[in-house]
């Protein structure tokens, strides 16, 4: 699913559409586990967390009118998400306390973070859409010849192996991809106010 559809998708979803609402679970399900995962949450207060913030998304549905002019969707999605670790935290009272060499011991807040926290996050999000579009619109053996070379950071020869493909070639898929991954980036910028990275 392209990131154009992004838009028209939370339209869909805030007018009740149920398979519409199955796929913003899909899409956005991942990045809201990823703020509670890096807001330190365990992963079963993750799982919660998701469930939380869906459950909240899909009641003020009849509220939530979305109107980029006035408001971008990550700002009233991540708002929930804060709020619902700020909430996961007051309800175990939790302080992780700090050590410094030359100080003494502190209460940190663990939310202190969750600003730098979402906005980390919605890059990595926005990223992966892009890279799934990638991977719709490259061969299988381009974007894999691309993810080990520089999404895993594995070496030419070894993906060359692996692949079984030449060195050189792997360098013309990154390049490929690289391309590809720039149009795609830059269209949906020109086209989406969400879409920043």
């Amino acid at each position: 699913m392209a990131w154009t559809t992004r838009k028209s998708l939370i339209e869909r979803v805030l007018g009740g559409d149920e398979e519409s609402w199955d796929a913003f679970y899909a899409i956005y399900s991942r990045l809201v586990y990823a703020i509670g995962e890096k807001g330190g949450l365990s992963a079963d207060d993750c799982d919660d967390l998701v469930q939380e913030v869906m459950r909240t998304v899909f009641k003020s549905r009849d509220r939530f009118r979305y109107d980029s002019a006035t408001g971008k969707f990550r700002t009233y999605l991540t708002g929930i998400v804060k709020h619902k670790v700020c909430d996961f935290y007051r309800k175990r009272d939790d302080r992780v306390v700090a050590m410094d060499e030359e100080s003494a011991p502190e209460a940190v807040d663990p939310t202190s973070r969750l600003d730098d926290v979402c906005a980390e996050e919605w890059k990595n999000h926005i990223l992966n859409v892009a890279l799934m579009e990638l991977r719709e619109k490259v061969e299988a053996e381009t974007f894999d010849a691309f993810q080990m070379y520089v999404l895993q950071e594995r070496q030419p020869r070894e993906v060359a192996k692996a692949l079984s493909i030449s060195e050189s070639a792997v360098y013309v898929y990154k390049n490929r991809c690289v391309r590809h991954l720039r149009a795609i980036i830059d269209r949906c910028r020109n086209q989406d106010p969400e879409f920043c990275i």
